[in-house]
């Protein structure tokens, strides 16, 4: 990526819970914008991917930049608290995923 996130648009359903919009403004420590009739964002996000290959649109950006914000979430949190929640999300995901992973990489016969 050549350029930081600066921010994060959200649409769908799962953009309808504040609770999960603020989290994930805390998470990123970056605004998380929900955007305005987010209940079709699924099918408006095939047309306009269709549009920019279409050339309707420059880019993704140019529709994003155009689409109507509902809520801006900012982040709250300070920067130690952020990294100090990263850290457990860290430790969780190697408590639980790793074990998946390489039971996944066994053969047939249960070696590895």
């Amino acid at each position: 990526m050549e350029r930081p996130v600066t921010q994060l648009t959200c649409g769908g359903g799962l953009a309808t819970s504040d609770r999960l919009m603020q989290s994930q403004a805390d998470a990123l420590g970056r605004p998380v914008h929900r955007v305005d009739g987010h209940e079709s964002a699924s099918l408006r996000g095939t047309a306009y991917l269709g549009g920019v290959k279409a050339g309707l649109w420059e880019s993704l950006a140019t529709v994003v930049d155009g689409l109507d914000v509902a809520r801006v979430f900012e982040p709250v949190i300070s920067d130690s608290q952020r990294e100090e929640s990263r850290g457990r999300w860290r430790q969780l995901l190697a408590a639980h995923v790793a074990p998946l992973v390489r039971s996944n990489h066994r053969t047939k016969d249960g070696s590895r």
